[in-house]
């Protein structure tokens, strides 16, 4: 049941992403990419009918973010009194993101949300952003399409290629030794003038000295490079403010604005060849939570973000698309989550906050962009992704 603005109640059917079995077993995977399915009701004893039921064609899905909180005082809450010394630990749900799912006749579309993209005109996204547009569907409604599992299908692809995934685990390993970012690009091998079909490639380490400890600079990309690679270490260094700086969790800002210089160099050295504008291209984060990639979703939305990027037009404040973008980032994910956590989350919740923080962002920019993650591997090793937002 829940209340709703006419000052009575809403009732649906709700249908967690886990059973009662499974829940003792749950992991922080599991629970990260979970879905909830809500089916409104009303009284009418009739809906539960399983005829009636089945003809309910539209349904609201939520998709919570959960995270494993650690070392919890036990002399908290309901657990005060004697003998209840030491720590435990807790799952935490940080985030529900909701929206409605339509059916007809086995096919799903989302509600909400526009397409085509505009210029930047000043206006806000609610956090002084000027949005290319409004499109703010909800992951979750988005998931079930064909066109996303392409992009996961790719990446699970990508990552079991022997070159590609040793190279991440390489990364996973030196996560808290390295105090510089790490990566590398992986071109496909061409034959005889012809790109190959098939997972060969040759990977281009970056160097020493074009990496710094929150920075990596990657060269142009050609028309075989097709996966980009790099680390956000789990050191931290103190500013000349006198601040610590340590990297985040997921994307930085500076990283979105990378993939779009990605985008842009392999269009540009792929031009002529019409398929070469899909941007086929995986951009993929390694950090302490698991993996993260970009994809080129929206390859014309993908194109004028770009434009918004690099040709220096202004608002009405006179400021550049890339200034008020790293400064809204600055406020609305880096700042908002040291407020959030004031000083009393531990590394785990604070980078879950960052994390949601970061998706709540990247939504309003309508890059073009998919964002999507690994948090686990099967039982062969082979990570596991899932789409998160575009």
């Amino acid at each position: 049941m829940q209340s709703n603005n006419q000052g009575s109640y809403d009732a649906f059917i709700v249908e967690y992403g886990f059973n009662e079995e499974q829940y003792s077993t749950l992991t922080e995977g599991t629970l990260f990419n979970t879905v909830t399915k809500y089916t409104p009701i009303d009284f009418d004893t009739t809906l539960f009918n399983s005829d009636e039921l089945s003809r309910i064609i539209t349904q609201y899905y939520c998709a919570e973010l959960w995270v494993l909180v650690t070392g919890i005082d036990n002399n908290e809450g309901e657990l005060v009194g004697a003998g209840n010394s030491g720590t435990h630990n807790e799952w935490v749900l940080i985030s529900t993101d909701c929206g409605w799912m339509s059916y007809e006749e086995g096919t799903s579309s989302g509600g909400g949300g526009s397409s085509g993209s505009n210029p930047p005109s000043g206006g806000s996204g609610g956090n002084g952003i000027p949005s290319p547009s409004n499109s703010n569907s909800p992951y979750n409604v988005i998931l079930s399409s064909p066109v996303f599992q392409t992009h996961i299908d790719k990446l699970s692809e990508e990552t079991k290629n022997p070159q590609i995934k040793t190279r991440i685990q390489q990364m996973e390993q030196n996560l808290n030794t390295i105090v510089k970012e790490q990566g590398s690009e992986f071109r496909r091998i061409a034959s005889n003038g012809t790109i190959q079909i098939g997972n060969v490639y040759e990977e281009y380490q970056i160097p020493d000295s074009q990496t710094n400890f929150s920075g990596i600079k990657f060269p142009n990309a050609l028309s075989n490079s097709e996966v980009r690679v790099h680390v956000h270490h789990n050191n931290s260094q103190v500013n000349s403010d006198g601040g610590v700086e340590k990297l985040a969790p997921i994307f930085s800002i500076e990283d979105v604005y990378g993939m779009s210089e990605f985008f842009k160099q392999k269009k540009s050295a792929n031009a002529g060849i019409p398929l070469a504008r899909d941007g086929n291209i995986s951009f993929i984060l390694v950090s302490r939570r698991g993996l993260f990639a970009l994809r080129v979703t929206d390859p014309q939305k993908a194109e004028d973000f770009n434009d918004y990027l690099t040709n220096g037009a202004t608002n009405s404040e006179g400021r550049t698309y890339i200034e008020v973008i790293s400064e809204g980032f600055k406020k609305d994910v880096i700042i908002r989550t040291e407020q959030q956590c004031n000083g009393g989350c531990n590394e785990n919740l604070a980078d879950a906050k960052f994390e949601l923080n970061f998706i709540n962002f990247f939504k309003k920019l309508d890059t073009g962009f998919g964002l999507f993650v690994a948090l686990e591997t099967d039982a062969n090793g082979n990570y596991i992704w899932n789409f998160l937002t575009n």
